[in-house]
């Protein structure tokens, strides 16, 4: 009897716990809209680092933080904002680690599309089983 007691006790504070940790602060942005930055910035680094030569560090330096400018402004998230959010994330890595997946399935799914797209048509869904014959650009 005193078992279940202390067994249902547990469990309620463990509930508790777990649903407290979930919460965002609302100076925080949200998994999804978090997600979408990281992922668009890890596009635009790619772009970056495709385009300008690897002996250039000052430029392709300056040139990553200007693509990253625009991502938050397409975003509409400001330098703080992200910065607040970014260590906030950092600092719960579960969440965080949940956030990233999503951000890399979107990648995913992007370089897929566009794969497709530069192929002419979606694969038949016999395709799907057969190994990429050309890499997607490394992240």
């Amino acid at each position: 009897e005193m078992r279940k007691v202390v067994l249902l006790v547990l469990m309620a504070g463990m509930s508790f716990s777990c649903s407290e940790s979930e919460r965002i602060p609302a100076d925080i942005l949200p998994p999804q809209k978090m997600g979408d930055v990281l992922a668009d910035i890890s596009l635009a680094e790619a772009w970056v680092e495709n385009y300008f030569p690897s002996k250039a560090n000052g430029p392709r330096d300056s040139a990553i933080s200007r693509e990253v400018d625009k991502v938050l402004a397409i975003h509409s998230v400001g330098q703080a904002d992200f910065r607040r959010s970014y260590q906030y994330y950092k600092d719960h890595p579960i969440q965080f680690r949940d956030m990233l997946d999503s951000a890399f399935h979107k990648n995913q799914n992007f370089q897929q599309r566009t794969f497709n797209a530069g192929r002419g048509a979606a694969p038949a869904a016999r395709d799907t089983a057969r190994p990429r014959t050309r890499p997607f650009p490394a992240q």
